[in-house]
Parts: structure tokens; C-alpha cells; sequence
């Protein structure tokens, strides 16, 4: 006899104010969602009327090879949260939207507690101005590509210890064998002057500043690689397992 469980959970869309989405999810293990899936989501907000909001915290300014995350996959959103390195250093928060939807709240509404700090604004615009000058933008995806396709010339040499590997631009996601793989080769590189933090239980997290140079990303490359033999050669001692806590 088989039996046949089958739950169904439903919200009605006239129940849906706005959908919140992170166009890589971060902290789950930099995930990258298929593009057809994410305008697959944005064009079902338009049909119903709900507000998509984009949270750029983490992926914007150039993180993942564009101004925002989310142009990778050719949505314009509803409305869109910044922070972190918006204010270049300073505690700054942003919402960017519609100016149907901006305008649509008398003052004084649009009041929270980062936002319109004189000195951190200032920082902010100079920042803007500094990514401008130099074509961080562009040299962040030039980067990110010349990364990933280092890191996947270590995968064909180490299948056995890295397993996966993605991303957009600078940000970055590689998946090792095993936890105990992440935490001694995540501890060697740290010990060989590579800051490197794990996601979860065996995902090393990749965002090195945008202003990164080449030579820099070789040397990272190089210590990443000896640590990785170091492993495999039962070199890193087990305090690895007591230091690195990951996030």
C-alpha cells in the first residue's frame, strides 16, 4: 500500500504587498539564481501589482560586475536597498524606487535612521565619483572573470577537493569537499597572509576589494594552491578546527 502526502501552501496575490530578493544570495554560500527564474519571479510581481524590491546591500557598487547585482539579469526593480559600501566607510542607507512609488508618502514617512547624514553622503558621492574616474565597474567584472577562471584551473587540478565554483564579478563562492577540507585550507591561507571566511559548512567566501590588483590576485591564487597541498599532505594542524568559526 502507498501512501501519498501532499501539502499545498497558498497566498492569494491580492495578499502580497511586496516580494523582498537578493539577487545572490550571500550568506547562503554566494548562490547565483538562473536568470529565466528570476525574470521568471519579476514578471510575476508585474502581472499582480506587488512591488519587487531588490536588497543590494551585500552585491551592489560593483560587487557583482555591475552597478547592481540585479542588471545582470536585465530587471529594472520597483525599489532597491543599499547599504554597507554605499557610504564608502560611513553608516549610510539608501532606498532607490519608483518616483511614482517615492513620491506617493508625505514626509515625514521616507524618515530612517541612516539615512541623510551630511558627512556620509558627501563620502558617498565621492566614492561614486572615485569608481567613475578609475572604472571600478569594469574592471571589477575583468577581475571577477580572470579569478574564476583561475579558480577553475585548480578545480581541474584538485576535482577531489574543490566541487564547485560561482559567481559575478568579484563576488565569489567555492565549494570544497567537506567541511573539514574548508575549515584547514580557509586556516592555512589565513596563516599565509590570505583573509579568507567559510559560508556555511564548505564554502570559501571570495570578495576581495575591488581596487584589487592582478599581481594580487596571482599571489592569492598561489597561497590558496599551497594550502590546498598542505591539506591533501596532512600539514595544517587541527587548532584550524578551534579558529575558524565561518559564518
Amino acid at each position: 500500500m502507498i501512501f501519498v502526502f501532499l501539502r499545498i501552501t497558498y497566498l492569494p496575490p491580492e495578499e502580497v504587498a511586496a516580494i523582498f530578493f537578493e539577487p545572490i544570495a550571500g550568506d547562503c554560500g554566494i548562490i547565483v539564481p538562473p536568470k529565466k527564474y528570476v525574470q521568471g519571479l519579476y514578471n510575476l510581481c508585474q502581472q499582480h501589482g506587488i512591488l519587487f524590491v531588490v536588497d543590494e546591500i551585500q552585491q551592489a557598487f560593483g560587487r557583482a560586475g555591475k552597478w547592481f547585482c540585479i542588471e545582470n539579469f536585465e530587471i529594472e526593480p520597483d525599489l532597491i536597498v543599499l547599504g554597507k559600501s554605499c557610504g564608502a566607510g560611513f553608516p549610510l542607507g539608501i532606498v532607490v524606487g519608483r518616483s511614482a512609488i517615492m513620491e506617493c508618502l508625505d514626509a515625514p514617512a521616507h524618515a530612517f535612521t541612516l539615512a541623510g547624514n551630511t558627512t556620509a553622503c558627501v563620502a558617498a558621492l565621492k566614492m561614486i565619483e572615485i569608481f567613475e574616474r578609475d572604472d571600478l565597474i569594469n574592471k571589477s567584472k575583468k577581475k571577477g572573470e580572470c579569478l574564476r577562471n583561475k579558480l577553475y584551473e585548480l578545480k581541474n587540478k584538485y576535482p577531489h577537493v574543490i566541487k564547485d565554483i560561482r559567481g559575478l564579478g568579484l563576488s565569489i563562492g567555492v565549494d570544497l569537499v567537506d567541511k573539514y577540507a574548508t575549515k584547514k585550507i580557509c586556516y592555512q591561507c589565513i596563516q599565509n597572509g590570505l583573509l579568507l571566511i567559510s559560508l556555511g559548512e564548505k564554502t570559501l567566501r571570495i570578495q576581495p576589494p575591488l581596487v584589487i590588483t592582478f599581481e594580487q590576485l596571482d599571489k592569492s591564487i598561489n597561497i590558496l594552491e599551497n594550502s590546498i597541498n598542505d591539506y591533501l599532505n596532512n600539514n595544517i594542524s587541527d587548532e584550524a578546527f578551534e579558529f575558524i568559526k565561518g559564518w
